[in-house]
């Protein structure tokens, strides 16, 4: 068996007692003389043929782009932002930060496909005894889900800096009005003289050991009076002073006010987006004036736009939750889904059920084959959901808004328009094809009334 995900992995087993090189040596000299396979002239004329065939498909973009980048064939992600900084003068601010987090996901995405070489599941000598008591893990994925958590928020802020205008804090859980199992670690906020970011460094890093897809989520807003970072001499400092002097020395007021900037609706962003990393590396991003989708392309080590303008199907046939959680989900949403499961939904056709357990994974595959996507609350143990709003459920909900979908909590009310109140509240969310959230509002209303 071979598994084709973030990493390859070749896993099998040899039954009897012939030892397999003595096989090969055996077919080696029966087919010494007859050197093995031989291709027709049709068929090595088709085998060559599919390389060529490849390329044109994966380097052309499927239609014209509201983005003007010139006729090339091949558009990489710094021709792309360079000739959109060229056509709308307003993004140049952001092209920093997206060139930034460019070089980051490279990155993350090396250290993610190389997770089963370089960090074993077993606890080592390296390990501290209290992280031994960290998490309920005992199987060791612990170790390496904290390791690669700690290597991709150090190459974001490292690549965030590199651009001499950024700079970042880590957010800590308030113990008063937040319990410690609602900390996301790693999670950063960056900021600049104009914008404010709330990045998630690796959503799902506790899948890398199993080769299931993992990614990187961002959302951008633009600052306001509030998030201003006042200098020692009460004069405002920026970013780029931070780079000069190294840092910008922040009151634990100062620091208060920038982390209340970043609380913003998320419709209120500049843009957002998410890097998958799985059998192929996918960034997606929009600015507000379409989605796009750029992929790493291994040979040249530069994100290739693949998916131009990317549009969600109007309807899926696929849902996508952990049913795990279904005798703890309210009954509107229960009745929904076995309608569904049944084939008497609107379409009258039988959904299938698809989840990865990587918000990324399930968000990505659902924007491409259309469908809808939940994680609502759960009244035994998650009574808010399980995703974070600031930086997961909003920079999803504008992604999925901008490509023609529509993104709702469990009242139906729009996650574009909800603001939250902490830096890790949660929140439950359905997001997909249009008018299959049009058809789970139908239920949701009966809830109401």
């Amino acid at each position: 068996m071979i598994l084709l995900s973030s990493s390859t992995t070749l896993a099998f087993v040899i039954v009897g007692s012939v030892s397999p090189m003595t096989t090969i040596d055996n077919n080696h000299n029966n087919n010494h003389n007859n050197h093995n396979v031989h291709f027709s002239t049709k068929e090595s004329q088709q085998q060559a043929e599919i390389p060529s065939v490849i390329d044109s498909k994966y380097y052309t973009p499927p239609e014209p782009s509201i983005i003007p980048y010139g006729n090339a064939t091949r558009v990489t992600l710094s021709r792309f932002l360079t000739n959109l900084v060229k056509a709308y003068p307003e993004f140049q601010d952001l092209q920093n930060i997206l060139l930034a987090l460019e070089l980051s996901c490279k990155t993350i995405s090396n250290l993610v496909n190389r997770a089963g070489l370089v960090y074993s599941i077993q606890n080592d000598d390296n390990d501290d005894d209290d992280d031994a008591n960290d998490g309920d893990y005992s199987d060791g994925r612990y170790y390496s889900m904290k390791r690669l958590d700690t290597l991709s928020t150090t190459v974001l802020k490292n690549a965030l800096r590199f651009t001499g205008t950024v700079q970042m804090i880590a957010p800590d859980a308030q113990i008063d009005s937040e319990q410690p199992k609602d900390h996301q670690p790693g999670v950063l906020i960056a900021y600049d003289e104009n914008f404010v970011a709330c990045l998630d460094p690796l959503d799902g890093s506790g899948n890398a050991d199993a080769s299931i897809c993992t990614g990187t989520v961002f959302g951008v807003f633009a600052r306001n009076q509030e998030g201003k970072i006042h200098s020692t001499t009460g004069d405002h400092a920026t970013a780029a002073d931070a780079s000069i002097n190294g840092h910008v020395d922040k009151s634990k007021d100062d620091e208060d006010d920038l982390l209340k900037a970043v609380l913003q609706p998320a419709r209120n962003m500049r843009a957002a987006g998410y890097c998958l990393y799985s059998s192929a590396t996918v960034l997606v991003f929009t600015l507000a004036n379409g989605v796009y989708g750029f992929t790493l392309d291994p040979q040249i080590q530069e994100f290739v736009l693949t998916h131009d303008n990317l549009t969600i199907p109007r309807r899926g046939n696929v849902y996508s939750c952990n049913e795990a959680n279904s005798e703890g989900w309210n009954e509107p949403w229960k009745q929904y889904l076995r309608n569904l499961k049944l084939g008497r939904g609107e379409t009258q056709t039988r959904y299938a059920h698809r989840y990865v357990g990587s918000m990324v994974g399930d968000i990505h595959r659902t924007l491409l084959y259309g469908g809808i996507f939940a994680y609502p609350s759960d009244s035994i143990e998650k009574p808010r959901g399980n995703l974070q709003l600031l930086y997961k459920v909003a920079p999803m909900a504008f992604v999925v808004h901008h490509a023609g979908g529509i993104a709702i909590d469990e009242d139906g009310n729009n996650l574009l328009d909800m603001k939250p109140e902490r830096i890790h509240q949660k929140s439950p969310c359905f997001m997909g094809s249009p008018q299959d959230v049009l058809e789970l509002e139908k239920y949701l209303k009966k809830l109401e009334t």
